[in-house]
């Protein structure tokens, strides 16, 4: 409950790292609690599975912890987009997973990347089930620090934005995973060959217009 992880937090002060996972009676005040207390000591947070927190936490986390770095909020279906634009403009994150938080719009989604961007600092981004536009793949194509990248199940996906991305940043992408976009084809995989040099895990599951084919010259690579 938020009074047991406030206990917690009043006594620990000096934690770094957190993980609140499948804890379904959290609200927003023990997350604000939790930011305000922690402050700059904060470094990496996971918030997996959580219905009841919103914009709130995530606006007392760019407020008060200027050092966070990594952000998980897997399948937070409250959280809302201003808090994280917020989150986005005041904490250096390197990892930022917003899989399955559908209150976050297109529009909200395309800001919190461009303030990303700016940064120059973002490695990981993970954004499962999310819906996405022509600008959020030009955003997402235009952060050349991505070394990680998960689109599973974004609809819209199609082969023409998939060779945006990888043209643009496949040179450094390290993983990548594009699973359950259904509007990918072979063609998809020509442009992964072509432009991610140094993939080492490729995700590839459900695509059911994809016969791999063309991805023969990347298991040839020991990597």
């Amino acid at each position: 409950t938020d009074a047991g992880l406030i206990a917690i937090i009043r006594n620990c002060p000096n934690i770094e790292k957190l993980n609140v996972c499948e804890l379904h009676k959290l609200t927003d005040a023990s997350l604000v609690f939790v930011a305000q207390t922690l402050g700059s000591k904060l470094v990496k947070l996971k918030v997996k599975d959580i219905n009841l927190i919103t914009l709130d936490s995530a606006f007392a986390l760019g407020e008060h912890c200027p050092n966070l770095s990594k952000a998980v909020f897997e399948s937070c279906v409250k959280l809302g987009g201003d808090g994280l634009v917020h989150m986005a403009e005041s904490c250096p994150l390197t990892y930022l997973d917003l899989s399955f938080c559908y209150k976050v719009s297109k529009e909200h989604l395309d800001i919190v990347i461009n303030n990303l961007k700016a940064k120059s600092s973002l490695k990981r981004f993970m954004s499962l089930g999310l819906g996405f536009s022509p600008i959020t793949v030009e955003l997402l194509s235009s952060v050349p620090s991505l070394t990680h990248l998960c689109l599973c199940g974004v609809v819209e996906l199609n082969d023409a934005m998939v060779d945006v991305i990888t043209r643009n940043v496949g040179l450094n992408l390290i993983e990548l995973d594009v699973s359950g976009c259904l509007e990918l084809t072979d063609v998809a995989c020509i442009s992964m060959v072509k432009h991610c040099r140094h993939l080492e895990k490729l995700g590839m599951m459900n695509l059911r217009e994809v016969r791999g084919t063309e991805l023969s010259r990347l298991f040839l690579d020991k990597r």
